[in-house]
């Protein structure tokens, strides 16, 4: 990775609280060179049949991979991976309970900078996050470089302990930043929306919030140490 690589998460809730162009704006403005997002509309009637990874892909002059969770609407809803070189997107199903207790999930994961980014959104209900976030960290012999997202609870949650204890490191910590909040207004009051640091990776040499209105999470830019 170059010299002050940044990274961004951002669940952009299908453009639906401002439109596209306002989450084009939060992604330009954070100007990152790898961008994960969660909640992307893809050909769904709700979004007018737009694919808003490949929008956004060719609005930022970045290249995009997609990976559906599931179909609606005409289309399919799920979580994308934007970066600044070609990229081939795998994407992972990630178990539900038996009876489910949420929406089906994945996790996409795809290589850059040398590196393995991958990115999800976990489930609402504690017991089945707990089963995802097993389920990715098994997937791997060594872990992802950077594995960013919404995890729909903090770093105190069961989920997110399973993840830290295979080596990964929260990147907020890693800088000393101050906590804050990153959930939709409806969820409890946590940082949901993380960047889990792999072994190999730099330190996060600064954390940041961008815009808050575009979306109802907050962007989480993050800076690579050299």
């Amino acid at each position: 990775m170059t010299r002050g690589f940044r990274i961004a998460t951002f669940n952009i809730k299908h453009a639906e609280v401002r439109g596209l162009d306002a989450v084009t704006e939060a992604l330009r403005d954070a100007d990152a060179d790898a961008v994960a997002l969660q909640e992307v509309d893809v050909g769904t009637l709700r979004s007018l049949g737009v694919d808003q990874a490949r929008e956004l892909g060719e609005r930022l002059g970045m290249t995009h991979v997609f990976a559906p969770a599931f179909a609606l609407g005409g289309g399919h809803y799920g979580v994308a991976l934007l970066g600044r070189e070609p990229l081939a997107g795998a994407v992972i199903p990630l178990p539900r309970l038996d009876p489910p207790r949420d929406e089906p999930r994945v996790a996409l994961a795809a290589r850059l900078a040398d590196a393995w980014f991958v990115t999800t959104h976990f489930s609402l209900d504690p017991e089945e996050r707990l089963a995802q976030a097993r389920s990715l960290a098994a997937r791997f012999h060594e872990p992802p470089a950077v594995l960013l997202g919404d995890f729909n609870e903090s770093v105190s949650g069961d989920a997110v302990r399973a993840l830290l204890a295979v080596g990964l490191r929260d990147a907020w910590a890693d800088c000393g930043a101050a906590e804050a909040v990153t959930s939709a207004p409806d969820r409890p009051r946590e940082r949901v929306d993380l960047v889990l640091l792999g072994p190999s990776s730099p330190r996060a040499a600064s954390v940041e919030l961008r815009e808050r209105g575009a979306s109802d999470h907050p962007l989480v830019l993050v800076t690579l140490a050299s």
